[in-house]
């Protein structure tokens, strides 16, 4: 995905933001579905926020997320 917020009317600040998915899915049976899926975000400028070990806020230009789901169907 690719947004151009060039007035930062959204985001805060003018800038370009990024992000890619990457999702595998297994149905080991007609009734559970697993899934692992990874994201990774990236921003023109440093919007994501995040915390050091002392407490103190931290902002970043990038983010990552992993994520691991199963689903049972009845």
């Amino acid at each position: 995905e690719y947004y151009d917020d060039v007035d930062g009317f959204f985001s805060g600040a003018p800038q370009i933001l990024r992000n890619g998915t990457v999702t595998l899915e297994v149905r080991p049976d007609e009734h559970l579905i697993l899934k692992l899926e990874a994201r990774h975000d990236r921003a023109g400028t440093a919007v994501f926020s995040g915390q050091r070990e002392t407490g103190t806020p931290t902002f970043s230009r990038t983010q990552t997320l992993a994520i691991a789901s199963a689903v049972a169907i009845f």
